[in-house]
């Protein structure tokens, strides 16, 4: 996933919360590059060749000298845009994470930044700026980005606020990660308290999952953290796969459907909870037949295991 980090005005802080963020994953044992401020005009002079200048705690950076660049010159004469899309497809694989140092204000490197290179955007708030001067920014860039021709999909947008605060105005902004089973307030006062330490683990835990953790960053941010590193997002993956394919056998073999029943509710409490150890021995324990069978699955039964794999 590519993530830019944003302020509104001059805000070294934003800066600082993407190399942090960047060596927590590293630490990880995740793939990280970060993408300095100050590389971004001779980065997107050339996207199709970037230099990786050095590695600094496992993050490999992009890095140089801040230089001007006529953006419109690149888009329309040399295909700027094009050459972003294949380097974003080509980092999507060679990377579990990218990180994007973007600079404040509306200027167009900024603007690129937010509308066509990242997925998610985090912005930290508590610059001196109104939130309702962020959230105009960043509401223009993914208008922009939905008039591009890339089919890029909607921005997804992570405040950082300070703590202690509140902003309906950019909570707003988080409605399409933000579980309806826990309050928006709650997942973003986490996340301000965890951004303003040393190690934001939450912030680095969430983006490695593509923000689909917010329930477990409210009700259990210990498992969230413990679960972020890649050898156990490995065997979360495995251990999805294994579930699926259980789910999948059981409408089509005979069955103790009060046996299914018990093991449906296990099912559905490690998955709320992200508790791998218990799926995990949930399904050493299971034993489930393989005889065909001409008699409908049990209305409950259907509906609950339909649930369940939405959530996979």
């Amino acid at each position: 996933m590519i993530t830019t980090f944003y302020a509104r005005r001059e805000h070294p802080p934003s800066a600082e919360l993407a190399r942090r963020t960047a060596t927590v994953l590293a630490g990880w044992g995740h793939r990280v590059l970060c993408v300095e401020r100050s590389a971004l005009a001779g980065f997107l002079s050339d996207p199709a060749t970037p230099v990786i200048a050095r590695q600094d705690n496992g993050v490999e950076i992009i890095h140089g000298a801040a230089e001007r660049v006529d953006l419109e010159t690149l888009y329309t004469d040399r295909r700027l845009g094009d050459a972003l899309e294949a380097w974003r497809a080509d980092h999507a694989h060679r990377y579990d994470a990218v990180l994007i140092d973007c600079p404040h204000g509306t200027s167009d490197t900024a603007a690129i930044c937010l509308a066509q290179l990242p997925d998610t955007v985090v912005a930290v708030s508590g610059d001196g700026s109104t939130d309702a001067e962020l959230a105009d920014i960043l509401r223009r860039a993914d208008a922009a980005r939905d008039r591009m021709s890339y089919g890029l999909p909607q921005l997804t947008f992570v405040p950082i606020l300070p703590p202690g605060t509140t902003s309906p105005t950019l909570t707003a902004l988080a409605d399409n990660w933000i579980s309806r089973e826990v309050s928006p307030a709650a997942a973003l006062t986490a996340l301000a308290f965890d951004a303003r330490r040393h190690q934001p683990r939450l912030l680095a835990a969430l983006l490695v999952r593509e923000l689909d953790a917010s329930r477990l960053l409210v009700q259990n941010p210990r498992l969230l953290v413990a679960g972020a590193r890649k050898a156990e997002l490995r065997r979360e993956h495995a251990l999805r796969g294994r579930i699926r394919d259980l789910l999948t056998k059981l409408t089509h073999s005979a069955q103790d459907w009060d046996a299914v029943r018990v093991l449906l509710g296990t099912l559905e409490t490690g998955l709320r909870l992200g508790d791998w150890d218990t799926l995990d021995r949930a399904l050493a324990a299971l034993s489930v037949t393989h005889t065909r069978h001409n008699r409908p699955i049990p209305a409950d039964v259907a509906a609950r295991t339909v649930t369940l794999l939405d959530h996979l």
